[in-house]
């Protein structure tokens, strides 16, 4: 059954990206480590991703992670921008503009929001989100961060961003 979740959302995965091949996978503590290469420009995308936080480079550099969440339901399309909140364990409420394709929502604002956000997600233990949706509705997600630190150290080391202290 896990190997079925697996694959449906390395299906997911690769209908949001358009990068299909998956160079390296593994499990550790829920979270799913990724490593994918796109066949026509020999670039190494990275991300890992647990229920449906996904934190991830396009590219390595310098400050190239950021975060997407994958709603429950359809959110929007063409990147337009939709209201949204978050919140890390007891963390005030926060409010941000998303730029959502289907259920999918990038959490970018500047490198030092996506920074703050990424260290939060590092040390927290549960992520709530939710956001308005194209159809006046809402979209939720909810994660259990329990092995966070680790899965982002390593994407951070992969795409070389130099994100974290």
């Amino acid at each position: 059954m896990m190997k079925k979740f697996i694959g449906l959302t390395a299906l997911i995965l690769c209908s949001l990206t358009n990068i299909c091949l998956a160079d390296d996978e593994f499990v550790r503590d829920g979270w799913t480590y990724y490593s994918l290469g796109d066949p026509f420009t020999d670039i190494e995308r990275y991300l890992v991703y647990k229920g449906k936080l996904v934190v991830k480079c396009d590219a390595p550099g310098a400050s190239s992670l950021y975060v997407t969440v994958i709603g429950d339901k359809y959110i929007g399309t063409n990147y337009k921008a939709y209201d949204a909140k978050y919140r890390i364990d007891k963390n005030p409420v926060i409010t941000a503009t998303i730029h959502a394709k289907g259920k999918s929502a990038n959490l970018i604002n500047d490198v030092s929001t996506s920074q703050k956000i990424i260290n939060e997600i590092a040390i927290g233990s549960m992520f709530n989100f939710t956001s308005r949706t194209y159809g006046a509705g809402s979209s939720v997600a909810r994660v259990d961060l329990t092995g966070a630190a680790s899965a982002i150290k390593w994407v951070n080391q992969k795409c070389q961003a130099e994100m974290l202290p």
